[in-house]
């Protein structure tokens, strides 16, 4: 039995080899043109009528620009001490040891900037996304945070979508460890730029305003704030920009809305102007930076983002308008063609009413960086800032901070 079973594969093995040989046999016949197994391809043509990076996508005459930045930072900070329910505001954010002094943050950038010329004329669409991670949102259950920085649409001299404010003009020349107190705000707009000779340009743009409004403080829980918007905010810029720099001149009007309905509404309004100015006396790259804004009924235009701080408040049956002014600046110069240092400074004057419950009070914010690029795009350097907060007949709190930041922009 044991030796037929040994003998049974190969007598199958010579049944099939005798079958394989019965087959008919391929004809091969030659041919005068090579096969093609390749599908032909569009290869990606370079667009250098908008500047270094843009290709042309295959099939169209628009040109596009691929770009991002990687970002990697460790920060400590040392914390204000604030008084407690500061301006009547329950605080209900992290404190002492639920806060984090080391943050540690990885962000990325993807940035899409598409271009064309039509026969309407110049079309341009750019976006930017952003991923964030780190360790405050990690230890809250908030990461990672995504979010679209920037998106908007650019054709025959209006802008549309969601864009820095035409308000802003300097915001900061630092990696900005510390908050410095100047109008810096992404909100959905839609603007008209009119660009003239010798570098002028006028602007006039309506914003969302649910990115700037503080509302009104009434003392009632539940009806502090500010309700949801009926009317966007107006703004208007004049701007000249040349060899020497720019500068820029603007102004806004904004609808003050309480989140109770028997409080009455009111008009804020704001103004800046500022100048860049290139300094090549001390470097080719070299610049300082000098601006002024006020904001009346409008804090966040004069770069007041604190959340115990109203546009207005509610006293004695009237709705009364804080005023707020910031003098800011920044300086840039390059020691060698591959190390810069850059320096940051700004001062805020808060006026609110008589009666409300938050002090006048006034802010000086520094912040100082040293950086190095040892090769294009990439960055790597430490930053220091300090912030001195001196409210009136309340002691002063400061705070302050270090950071480590490598990134590499691309």
């Amino acid at each position: 039995m044991t030796k037929k079973l040994i003998f049974l594969p190969v007598l199958l093995s010579f049944g099939a080899a005798a079958q394989a040989t019965d087959l008919p046999k391929p004809v091969y016949r030659a041919s005068s043109e090579p096969v093609n197994l390749v599908e032909p391809l569009d290869y990606v043509q370079v667009c250098d009528a908008y500047g270094e990076g843009f290709f042309y996508i295959p099939g169209t005459q628009t040109c596009l620009r691929l770009s991002g930045r990687v970002r990697t930072d460790a920060l400590y900070r040392r914390f204000a001490d604030k008084p407690q329910n500061w301006g009547g505001v329950v605080d209900d954010s992290p404190q002492g040891r639920d806060l984090n002094s080391m943050r540690f943050r990885a962000r990325s950038y993807i940035r899409m900037d598409a271009r064309s010329d039509t026969e309407f004329g110049f079309v341009r669409a750019f976006s930017e996304l952003r991923a964030t991670v780190d360790s405050d949102s990690e230890r809250y259950g908030e990461s990672p945070i995504m979010d679209l920085n920037k998106a908007y649409i650019q054709f025959g001299g209006f802008t549309i979508g969601r864009t820095g404010s035409l308000f802003d003009f300097f915001t900061g020349a630092t990696f900005g460890s510390v908050h410095r107190d100047w109008s810096d705000a992404n909100s959905w707009s839609a603007a008209y730029t009119e660009v003239f000779d010798d570098g002028v340009s006028v602007t006039v743009s309506v914003e969302d305003p649910v990115y700037r409004a503080h509302g009104v403080f009434t003392g009632v829980e539940g009806e502090n704030g500010r309700a949801g918007n009926k009317a966007p905010d107006a703004v208007a810029a004049f701007r000249m920009d040349g060899d020497w720099g720019s500068a820029k001149l603007s102004a806004a009007a904004t609808h003050i809305r309480p989140e109770a309905a028997y409080v009455p509404g009111e008009v804020g309004w704001a103004v800046g102007a500022g100048a860049i100015i290139n300094l090549p006396q001390l470097g080719s790259q070299d610049a300082m930076a000098l601006q002024f804004q006020y904001g009346n009924g409008a804090v966040s235009y004069a770069g007041i983002d604190d959340d115990e701080v109203f546009d207005a408040y509610y006293i004695g049956g009237d709705t009364r308008k804080t005023e707020a002014l910031s003098f800011s600046g920044g300086f840039t110069h390059y020691v060698t063609p591959d190390v810069r240092t850059d320096f940051d400074a700004s001062y805020a004057v808060v006026d609110t009413p008589t009666g409300a419950p938050l002090p006048d009070f006034n802010r000086v914010s520094l912040d100082w960086d040293l950086v190095w690029s040892p090769v294009t795009g990439l960055e790597m350097g430490v930053d220091f800032g300090y912030v001195r907060t001196s409210p009136e007949e309340t002691k002063d709190f400061d705070e302050g901070s270090a950071l480590f930041r490598v990134q590499k922009t691309f």
